[in-house]
């Protein structure tokens, strides 16, 4: 598609995003402000960055396919808490034994990393 971003939610609560397809954006799916909002069987293929998410609570990343993306996802929040954000299931361009990290930002400074703690060994 080439354009600045696939998908832009922001200030919303209760949604799911389902079988979209995200290809050549900076950014494929960006969250911002949104509570209990839910990315599931999309495919984020060769974006800059796959996702990003800001200032959102219970935001999850489910049974995604990332291909090829610069960046799989980052996230960012002045108030973060582990229960914020869910990564389960997605498959990161290649099957991976161990847990999948995502870097986050707390504030400015404090960088972190979250944990897609069972990613898929074959894409959805």
């Amino acid at each position: 598609s080439n354009n600045k971003y696939g998908i832009l939610f922001t200030s919303g609560d209760n949604v799911t995003f389902t079988q979209n397809v995200m290809e050549k954006n900076f950014c494929g799916m960006v969250i911002i402000f949104s509570s209990n909002t839910m990315s599931r069987h999309n495919t984020f293929t060769k974006n800059f960055l796959g996702f990003d998410i800001t200032n959102s609570n219970d935001v999850q990343i489910k049974q995604n396919n990332f291909f090829q993306n610069i960046f799989s996802g980052f996230f960012k929040d002045y108030d973060y808490n582990e229960e914020k954000m869910t990564f389960a299931e997605n498959f990161w361009s290649r099957p991976h034994i161990f847990p999948y990290p995502i870097l986050g930002r707390i504030g400015f400074l404090r960088f972190i990393l979250q944990f897609d703690d069972d990613p898929s060994d074959h894409p959805y």
